[in-house]
């Protein structure tokens, strides 16, 4: 049976955190979107500041005006009159902002990443905002309650980590979960690279070794001191595992791809193991060379944005506490101030920003 809906919000504007032309935010005033018919209104409790957000703006891929945030965690503000859900006014709840249709060719074999409809759907107007509005797909598909003892900080990470466990899904599947004494080398202790730690841990507490790689001495000891226990075996400075022996790796995740990282990782991966690219090129040029990666049959998997399935398995290692995940969030700002976190993130002074309306 459809949910009785809730009056509209009031009042009818809300705060919005907007892009700039020069590549930043504005506090901007803007109207609460509409609820829809079917869909519901989220009032936000906070979002993470995401590595892709930082990109758009600094490469004017934002257009003025325009609000990004998708890591989500809100409460359910209003819900549609012809909505149909089991969920409730005022509860907690985190979502992804991108729905595949579960029809196509690519949903039905296993690539909802690449779904049209996935591709074409998002949160209105975005996460950056007090209140937005998803669909009768978000309710179905991607809305997850929060338990009363998870953070709204840990919950914000679920889309993030959901990434990663589908890097890690794809990768077992094309080749084979790892064996008790694997190797994993994790290129980058940023956010992205800190939350695959984690994962690997939660997949294979330590029957792995994993050696964890950056260029920058912060972020070395920052690994050893957020993760404590659950930190890697090994940590390296960019320049160490250049110039170290041939570390024989079975996986080698690479949290920012570039044409140096790329040479680390085809250097340490062993014959027949995977590299698992995660993200764009930074310099847009970045390659594999095919005859090393076909005599030495290297896998290059890479991994675009989560399927329904990760996004469960994300929630579950968060809400049981198996990826202590709000360590890694070193900034929390408001809005107002949002600026000052971006800078920081841009900077690497912030390994994760959270932001609150």
């Amino acid at each position: 049976m459809p949910t009785p809906t809730t009056p509209p919000i009031t009042p009818a504007t809300m705060v919005a955190l907007a892009a700039t032309a020069n590549g930043q935010f504005s506090v901007e005033t803007t109207p609460v979107p509409p609820c829809p018919p079917d869909g519901a209104i989220i009032s936000l409790l906070g979002a993470g500041l995401c590595g892709s957000d930082v990109e758009k703006l600094a490469l004017g891929k934002a257009k003025p005006g325009q609000i990004l945030g998708h890591e989500v965690v809100g409460r359910i503000a209003e819900l549609g009159p012809n909505a149909t859900t089991k969920l409730a006014i005022g509860q907690r709840i985190i979502t992804s902002h991108h729905v595949p249709c579960g029809t196509c060719h690519y949903c039905q074999h296993g690539s909802e990443s690449m779904c049209r409809a996935f591709k074409a759907s998002n949160l209105a107007p975005g996460g950056f905002t007090q209140h937005f509005a998803i669909t009768a797909g978000h309710l179905a598909h991607t809305v997850i309650p929060v338990p009363d003892d998870v953070s709204d900080i840990a919950a914000s990470a679920t889309e993030p980590l959901a990434c990663v466990a589908k890097a890690l899904r794809r990768a077992n599947a094309l080749t084979q979960p790892l064996q008790p004494g694997a190797t994993v080398v994790i290129i980058g202790l940023g956010y992205i690279g800190l939350l695959a730690c984690l994962a690997y841990r939660a997949l294979y507490n330590d029957t792995i070794t994993l050696v964890g790689v950056d260029k920058r001495p912060d972020r070395l000891q920052h690994a050893t001191t957020l993760l404590g226990p659950a930190a890697p075996n090994t940590l390296l400075s960019a320049d160490d595992i250049t110039h170290a022996p041939t570390t024989q790796a079975d996986q080698v995740f690479v949290s920012v791809v570039a044409q140096p990282t790329v040479d680390v990782a085809m250097a340490h991966v062993r014959e027949g193991g995977v590299i698992i690219p995660f993200s764009r090129a930074v310099d847009n040029a970045a390659t594999f060379a095919a005859n090393d990666v076909y005599y030495r049959e290297i896998a290059i998997v890479p991994s675009y944005s989560p399927n329904l399935a990760d996004l469960q398995q994300a929630a579950q290692w968060i809400f049981t506490g198996a990826t202590p995940v709000e360590a890694l969030y070193t900034h929390t700002y408001p809005f107002s101030q949002a600026n000052i976190g971006l800078q920081q993130y841009q900077s690497g002074e912030a390994i994760k920003v959270f932001l609150t309306p």
